[in-house]
């Protein structure tokens, strides 16, 4: 992808793809192109060779930190500087001032929207819960290095959801110095 950013036209001959001259326009006018992977564990070491950033659905802290640490001990074999390759947490959001209604409708919302039983969801990274639960967990994932957080709202009254978020989570969180 780089090269058909970066060159006029260029060909390949790869162990699984090959192909004749090629190119695109137009080129993006942004330079570098930032390159974020998406990455389970399997893919890991392909953060730290090519990524300029980690997008990851971790479902807890512990699973973010085991795949931090992988990645920076790979990017560390490569002689890349770990601590620049920024990360973004895809959470899902239900926020309430009550944590059970909150942990109930996300669930509901989310099962009728993915169309899944809660057992078929572990692909999410659920924040349900009172403004003040979610801001302590995600502050862990801060501390641990994550740089970024891409929020989806899970509910039938998102502005509601966007007001909590903005004025009640985040302003208890903290990113560390620097990112």
């Amino acid at each position: 992808m780089r090269r058909l950013w970066t060159e006029r036209t260029f060909a390949f001959e790869g162990r699984y793809y090959s192909f004749e001259e090629i190119g695109i326009e137009p080129k993006p006018i942004q330079r570098p192109i930032p390159i974020w992977v998406a990455a389970g564990d399997s893919a890991l070491k392909r953060v730290a060779r090519l990524g300029d950033g980690w997008f990851t659905v971790a479902h807890n802290l512990e699973e973010f930190v085991t795949r931090r640490e992988k990645i920076e001990a790979y990017a560390r074999e490569r002689g890349r500087e770990a601590k620049r390759i920024p990360s973004a947490l895809f959470a899902t959001f239900h926020l309430d001032r009550n944590r059970e209604k909150a942990e109930a409708e996300g669930w509901a919302h989310a099962e009728h929207y993915f169309q899944q039983s809660r057992s078929n969801l572990k692909h999410l990274s659920p924040f349900f819960g009172t403004p003040e639960d979610c801001a302590r967990r995600l502050q862990g994932y801060l501390e641990s290095g994550l740089t970024a957080v891409v929020a989806r709202i899970i509910s039938s009254d998102v502005s509601g959801q966007m007001r909590l978020l903005i004025e009640e989570l985040k302003p208890q969180i903290s990113f560390a110095a620097g990112s």
